[in-house]
């Protein structure tokens, strides 16, 4: 059974409880009283309620692209949160696996430098999880291949990430 509110806008705990006090008595709801003016007090008023959370920027988006000097090349890299459950992430030759190497590592306890990414070969090296989408970036050992975005955080699963640019 639903009790209509009759709770007051801005109405202090005082005048919460002499309002519950007004009200119509009810037969089947009077055992419930306590516990009823317990909850008109916790909850929020009408206008307060929302249908839906609002969809919140991603909070790990990849920054803004600038200009990296590796050696003698300027290189477009975007800084993104990344992660993996072992503390490293994996560094493959190429985006299409058949004969593709894991040829380095990267350090997950920080954010990683990623060029860009592309669509490549369904990597499936997490568990429950796959993605086509790769990022090209240098490993820590100096060696340049392709990462699955599986492991930059803020996208979902199988999608890019929509803040890094696309080779």
């Amino acid at each position: 059974m639903v009790v209509p509110s009759r709770r007051p806008a801005g109405a202090g705990a005082a005048a919460l409880a002499a309002a519950a006090l007004l009200a119509p008595p009810l037969a089947v709801a009077a055992p419930l009283a306590p516990l009823l003016a317990v909850a008109a007090l916790l909850a929020p008023p009408a206008h307060a309620r929302t249908l839906a959370p609002s969809p919140s920027p991603s909070p790990s988006a990849c920054g803004a692209p600038v200009n990296r000097q590796i050696g003698d090349v300027a290189v477009t890299m975007q800084l993104c949160p990344d992660w993996a459950p072992a503390g490293r992430i994996p560094v493959h030759s190429g985006t299409r696996l058949a004969g593709a190497k894991v040829i380095g590592w990267i350090d997950a306890a920080a954010d990683g430098w990623y060029e860009c990414g592309m669509r490549g070969d369904p990597y499936r090296g997490l568990p429950g999880a796959v993605s086509r989408w790769w990022a090209a970036a240098m490993a820590d050992n100096g060696r340049w291949g392709y990462v699955s975005q599986l492991y930059l955080q803020g996208g979902r699963e199988g999608d890019p990430e929509q803040s890094l640019r696309r080779c």
